[in-house]
């Protein structure tokens, strides 16, 4: 009968990590995964693999695992991001070793020096509304029935007083169980500015509960997530949260457009897809999320230039749940109307092997860290009935598992004393 459906996804990749000394300092160009069903390592750099855009990377991707071989001394592996703009660069490469699955933790429990921090929302709360309720007004045109959604962001640019340490961030995000961990080395602004301690390299660090798509063999899943609502303290109310979302007509109908596009562009591919009818309850320490678990078994599991996890997440991403539908209209609007470019936020984040094996995450709840700043995202999907402030409300909730983890709630309040955020 083979593996079972669930069995064959959750497996991790071949435990072939290299011995090695428990190191107190996080590893130069160090990638992480560490969730439930993924704890993946690795360090150094063997070779840069593909910067080109993502529209192109379905054309290429067969090519790119073939190279894996040509360095036998480094992992099989091709790990990297990509980012939410298709048009924009990747960063996909081949790391020189893979670590123990906790092997990227700092082991040294050195007290770290508290910091003050300086908070711009960018954009302000009130553009952030005054965005969403464009946004509304276009889909709510006859003139743009084709348009169904738009995913709107928007962030928080913070300035610390000392370095930030994306190894102590990784590891306090990670304490949610309910999530996945990511650290992706970036490239560096200008050549030659990446230190080889790793450190002061720009990351981009997070913790998503959104799996784009995962590959064992010839079976695939991918669980996307859309429309949410903001945890509560009280358990009553928290309970009452999660009861409103399930019956949010707005927000059924949001998850149902990201479904079905997903669900569409993965049917040519596979046999035996199974989509259910109803989204379940995802749960997070800080958000209620609805939920889809899409499975399915590749038709031509062989055929890696179109089947492997790394040409299929090219295919979907950025799915309607970062972006909106039809995916280029909603590109097209975005590129229009948010002024602070996403980069990798909103793309994903994974791995490959050079059998076409691998897993990516959908790089949400994170921050852009360099040296001393760290710019957090959040976005919210705009439908035509959206309400500005309830949106605006939903991505300062998501913002919260960053802030948290980033201790910013003192810095916050200060501004928040000003104007909502």
């Amino acid at each position: 009968m083979g593996i079972p459906m669930h069995q064959a996804l959750d497996r991790p990749p071949q435990a072939n990590a290299t011995p090695a000394a428990q190191m107190a300092d996080w590893p130069a160009q160090a990638f992480v995964l560490h969730g439930p069903n993924e704890r993946l390592a690795t360090a150094g750099l063997a070779q840069v693999l593909y910067e080109g855009s993502t529209i192109d990377l379905a054309d290429r991707s067969g090519q790119l695992l073939d190279a894996l071989r040509a360095q036998p001394q480094a992992p099989a592996l091709l790990v990297g991001g990509l980012p939410f703009d298709r048009a924009k660069p990747c960063h996909l490469f081949q790391p020189q070793r893979r670590l123990p699955p906790t092997g990227w933790r700092p082991t040294a429990a050195k007290a770290e020096p508290a910091l003050s921090w300086r908070i711009e929302a960018q954009p302000t709360r009130t553009r952030y509304a005054r965005m969403v309720r464009e946004a509304a007004e276009v889909l709510r045109h006859p003139d743009h029935r084709a348009l169904r959604k738009i995913v709107l962001a928007r962030s928080l640019l913070t300035q610390a007083s000392g370095p930030i340490s994306a190894a102590r961030l990784l590891e306090r995000l990670t304490g949610d169980q309910a999530v996945t961990g990511y650290a992706l080395p970036l490239p560096a602004p200008q050549a030659g500015s990446i230190s080889s301690a790793g450190t002061a390299a720009p990351y981009l660090v997070g913790a998503t509960p959104e799996l784009l798509l995962t590959r064992r063999g010839p079976v695939i899943a991918s669980q996307p997530l859309a429309g949410s609502s903001r945890r509560l303290p009280n358990q009553v109310a928290d309970a009452e949260a999660r009861e409103h979302l399930q019956q949010s007509a707005k927000d059924v109908r949001e998850h149902r457009v990201v479904v079905e596009t997903i669900a569409d562009m993965l049917a040519p591919c596979c046999r035996n897809l199974q989509v259910p009818k109803v989204p379940a309850i995802h749960a997070t320490a800080s958000m209620w999320h609805l939920g889809t678990r899409i499975e399915g078994q590749l038709k031509h599991p062989e055929d890696l230039a179109t089947t492997s996890s790394l040409a299929l997440a090219a295919r979907l991403q950025p799915t309607p749940a970062l972006c909106g539908a039809p995916r280029e209209e909603a590109l097209q609007w975005i590129r229009q109307h948010e002024t602070v470019p996403r980069g990798f936020f909103g793309g994903a984040v994974g791995w490959c092997d050079a059998e076409g094996d691998g897993s990516w995450y959908v790089a949400i709840r994170c921050a852009h860290i360099e040296g001393e700043s760290a710019r957090l995202f959040a976005g919210a999907g705009i439908m035509a009935d959206s309400d500005p402030e309830q949106e605006a409300a939903e991505t300062r909730a998501k913002f919260n598992a960053m802030i948290d983890a980033l201790d910013l709630a003192a810095a916050l309040q200060l501004l928040e004393r000003q104007a909502p955020l």
